[in-house]
């Protein structure tokens, strides 16, 4: 739940740009620049080459309000992962794809579990047509109509796992 938590609060200070249909993370072109510049002057300033740095502790200067990372349910979760339990060095945030892990069983899978993750992403995306209620009408159109902004829908998804323990319960 403390990245659930955290993911709130990184879109609530717009470091995290919400936005549906597009990846699970796209990182500004400010953003990689300023990655690029971390990666590369890491050696002159700390002594420590990029892939001895840990890549939570240059997240704040990189993923900001004015450099926001793009991000979907599963993008969110990833990168709160990274910011509070740190599994990633200054060199991975820059070498391996973060769109890609952000999706694979290493990354929210691990901690959220297969089918809640996809989930979590199914009703932030609004595509799941198996999930009907009664009347034949898709229960995902109720988080739909219920929060039309994709930053609302998020946090109120965030939210209701948060209160489930960390299970989406929609």
């Amino acid at each position: 739940m403390t990245v659930l938590k955290d993911a709130i609060a990184q879109i609530k200070a717009k470091k995290y740009l919400v936005q549906s249909a597009t990846g699970y993370i796209d990182k500004s072109t400010d953003a990689l620049y300023n990655l690029d510049k971390a990666v590369n002057s890491c050696k002159i300033f700390t002594g420590k080459e990029a892939n001895e740095l840990e890549f939570n502790k240059y997240f704040d200067n990189i993923i900001t309000k004015d450099n926001p990372c793009q991000v979907c349910a599963k993008g969110a979760m990833f990168l709160s992962t990274i910011r509070k339990f740190n599994n990633f060095t200054l060199q991975d945030a820059t070498t391996k794809d973060l769109n890609e892990l952000a999706g694979d069983k290493n990354g929210t899978y691990k901690i959220f579990g297969e089918e809640n993750a996809d989930k979590m992403e199914e009703y932030f995306e609004r595509n799941d047509s198996e999930l009907e209620d009664e009347n034949g009408e898709g229960i995902d159109k109720q988080w739909s109509d219920d929060y039309c902004k994709d930053d609302n829908r998020l946090i109120a998804i965030f939210k209701n796992a948060i209160k489930n323990r960390g299970t989406f319960k929609p």
